[in-house]
């Protein structure tokens, strides 16, 4: 019932589950992780970790490939 609350899988009546349509599963592991970034960002700058540090790694991240 999680999963399919979540939208990873569907029911159908009488044939079962399937899972979802893997471009929704994407979508909603993305909204997640914006989420999740979005908290961890909060919490950094509460902690006094300033923007330009923050902007420095997301650099050093995708730098990486």
């Amino acid at each position: 019932m999680e999963l399919e609350r979540k939208g990873f899988i569907y029911t159908v009546k009488g044939r079962g589950s399937f899972i979802s349509d893997t471009e929704h599963l994407l979508d909603v592991k993305k909204n997640e992780l914006i989420e999740d970034l979005h908290l961890f960002l909060k919490e950094a700058k509460e902690l006094g970790i300033g923007k330009e540090q923050i902007i420095y790694k997301i650099e050093e991240v995708y730098k990486e490939g």
